[in-house]
């Protein structure tokens, strides 16, 4: 059986959201199939709307999204990336963080499926497009 959630590298935590995460993360991103834009939810947490699809446009904010879950990370916080079952989504975003780190992307899609579930980042849009990415 899947666990809530999976420990990536330290303090970076991918997942569904079959659990409430409240009080056991600094931060928690949420990625929603429904809605508009990424937008500040409340009090340690970020809320997008992303669907489980093609990329979606315009890519730059995966990138910011990324970003700011890198900076959190270097500030010694904890962070839960989650989507509805935390397989890909949150695998886009958790994957695009180990890109800013310095991972080469085969490394990344390894330990998010050793960590995760080997059919973590199934979605062959996203993988594709993070292949093509070059950080």
């Amino acid at each position: 059986m899947l666990p809530a959630w999976s420990e990536i590298v330290p303090g970076l935590w991918q997942g569904g959201d079959v659990e409430s995460p409240i009080g056991q993360f600094d931060h928690v991103v949420s990625l929603c199939p429904w809605g508009e834009d990424r937008n500040p939810g409340p009090v340690g947490q970020t809320t997008w709307f992303i669907a489980d699809g093609p990329v979606p446009e315009p890519e730059a904010q995966i990138w910011t999204l990324a970003g700011d879950v890198s900076d959190r990370l270097d500030r010694g916080e904890s962070v839960l990336v989650r989507c509805q079952m935390g397989m890909n989504r949150s695998g886009l975003i958790v994957a695009a963080t180990l890109l800013l780190r310095g991972w080469p992307i085969e490394n990344a899609l390894r330990e998010i499926r050793d960590r995760r579930d080997p059919m973590a980042l199934s979605n062959p849009h996203f993988e594709d497009w993070l292949h093509r990415q070059r950080r």
